[in-house]
């Protein structure tokens, strides 16, 4: 064999392996990269003590000797220039910021509504309005330009920070909007998708409505889950993590026996229920969750199957319960408690989410043997008064 002819077989040998090492090598730097910048917004997360804050009234817990009191942390969020961008358009915004939902600069395809319900927990919407913003800024399919926040306000009697104050700082959209009477949890829903409120400003079937609590938190990685999880014509039950001890997250579970958020393509909910929310005169605590859902799955005219499974990245904190939500101005203080959380502080809760942010637990957090059962159960879940649908020929709205 001449040398010529050695070194032409000698490339066609070791070519192809050539190629596939450089393939390997640049999918591990892909995977590297699309991992760092996954975990970018949480990294730039910072903890300080707002001094400003300090309250003198009372000596810290843990050291009796001083005359300050420990002040809780401060959860702080340094964004990259792109996220400054994306946020910049809003600074400066006073108690005078716009009442209504807006996406003319949203770029993906989906416009999240989201639907909370509200009477007196303004710390509790201003915690969850940062961490829904600590998840959007670093989001694959949402931004803050997709997203805005729907307030069913109770507000005959205000106490505390209001709606409106809880939303400052808050830099996507905003529509608050003002409920009398007495706080029910389906009735905020059933108000805020009527005709007259006008609260949705874009076509129905890509207008995704999330119904959330004041005390849940989104931290990374939820609002991805969200989008790809809720299609037109199928619905999403997200199981959340529930943490019993504002002072050890790990003491929590997931709460697989409540559907209380969901989420559903606009066009969907009118198809099923023409916005009308079983429990939607009901002024206790439970049940109209469960209600909502089985009505969506077994209408006798038309149904939305529904997918379930836990999601890392949605929790709910700790806080008092009462049961008649008519007891009290804000659902949580001077009545009879039906979970035993202990005294409610929202310093504490401060602390835990400063804590959880920090450790990133959301990224690492274990499933339980029913998140790992559901998982391969589709729309096919079992749940209080929801059974999976059997295939009926029933007459349709559509």
């Amino acid at each position: 064999m001449t040398m010529t002819n050695a070194r032409r077989v000698s490339v066609k040998v070791w070519a192809p392996i050539a190629i596939l090492f450089i393939i390997i090598a640049t999918s591990k730097i892909t995977t590297a990269v699309n991992a760092r910048w996954y975990t970018s917004c949480v990294d730039n997360i910072e903890i300080i003590t707002d001094h400003s804050a300090e309250n003198t009234s009372k000596p810290p817990e843990d050291n009796v000797g001083t005359s300050t009191a420990a002040t809780a942390p401060v959860i702080s969020v340094s964004v990259s220039e792109s996220t400054k961008q994306q946020t910049a358009q809003s600074d400066g915004l006073e108690m005078s910021k716009p009442n209504g939902c807006v996406f003319d600069k949203c770029e993906h395809d989906a416009f999240i509504y989201m639907l909370v319900p509200f009477r007196n927990r303004g710390q509790n919407l201003k915690r969850l309005a940062f961490t829904l913003t600590t998840d959007a800024v670093q989001a694959r399919w949402s931004s803050l330009d997709c997203i805005c926040l729907a307030v069913g306000n109770y507000d005959d009697e205000v106490t505390g920070m209001s709606a409106s104050e809880a939303l400052l700082e808050w830099k996507g959209s905003q529509n608050i909007v003002s409920l009398s009477g007495n706080f029910s949890r389906a009735g905020s829903l059933q108000s805020l998708l009527t005709d007259e409120n006008k609260l949705i400003t874009t076509a129905e079937d890509e207008s995704l409505l999330f119904i959330v609590d004041t005390d849940m938190a989104m931290f990374p990685g939820f609002l991805d889950d969200l989008v790809t999880s809720t299609k037109p014509r199928l619905g999403y039950v997200p199981i959340c993590y529930s943490v019993n001890d504002s002072k050890n997250w790990r003491e929590g579970v997931w709460r697989d026996g409540g559907a209380g958020m969901f989420a559903a393509y606009a066009s969907d909910l009118r198809r099923v229920l023409n916005n009308k929310f079983p429990g939607a005169n009901k002024l206790t605590h439970g049940e109209e969750d469960w209600m909502i859902q089985h009505e969506l799955r077994h209408n006798s005219v038309d149904y939305l199957n529904t997918t379930r499974h836990c999601s890392p990245g949605l929790w709910h904190l700790p806080h008092p319960h009462v049961s008649d939500w008519t007891a009290t101005v804000d659902g949580m203080s001077a009545g009879p408690t039906v979970e035993g959380n202990g005294p409610y502080s929202d310093e504490a809760v401060a602390k835990l989410v400063a804590q959880i942010y920090v450790e990133k637990v959301f990224f690492n957090l274990p499933l339980s043997a029913p998140c790992r059962r559901l998982a391969s159960q589709g729309t096919n879940w079992l749940g209080k008064y929801v059974q999976p649908r059997k295939n009926h020929n029933r007459r349709s709205r559509r």
